[in-house]
């Protein structure tokens, strides 16, 4: 059985000076990620069926959350960075990328519905409504992911600290 970790150990070493560029660096790969998946699952939709497609859309938006919390963490930022990263993951998937292409069709004067309806205009506000409400959830979800890591890592310090000292 493994005892359980103490509050010291579960401490991340020192966050390096905030610098946005290098949070950017390190949010690539789970950005990049975030774009796909909103692309990916709709194309999937005609041959998995619209609620798997859903279904596999949510999974990974979240599990994206989760991991983009353990990326940021494990580059030696904090907490308040991993909930950042999982609210990141929210912005590029539903804000800029679903609200982007509503604001876009209201822009270009496409219509739906009815002649003048601005039924477009009221999806983006829908969108940034969505956001508000379930934007806490992301931060939550990118801490959790940076809580992961870090016990995780505590784990390994651990694992080899022990296997040192038994040499």
């Amino acid at each position: 059985m493994t005892e359980p970790l103490t509050s010291t150990e579960l401490r991340s070493p020192p966050a390096p000076q905030p610098s946005v560029s290098g949070w950017l660096v390190t949010m690539r790969a789970p950005l990049t990620l975030a774009a796909a998946n909103f692309f990916v699952w709709p194309l999937l939709a005609g041959a998995i069926g619209g609620v798997s497609a859903q279904a596999g859309f949510t999974s990974g938006r979240l599990a994206l959350m989760l991991w983009a919390g353990s990326v940021v963490v494990s580059a030696g930022r904090g907490l308040w960075s991993a909930a950042r990263a999982g609210i990141a993951i929210l912005v590029v998937d539903h804000v800029i990328l679903k609200g982007g292409l509503f604001l876009f069709a209201y822009l270009r004067g496409q219509q739906a519905g009815e002649p003048g309806s601005n039924t477009y205009l009221m999806a983006f506000g829908g969108v940034l409504v969505s956001f508000a409400m379930f934007g806490p959830i992301a931060g939550l979800l990118g801490c959790l992911g940076g809580l992961f890591e870090r016990r995780r890592a505590a784990r390994v310090r651990i694992a080899a600290a022990s296997a040192g000292t038994r040499t």
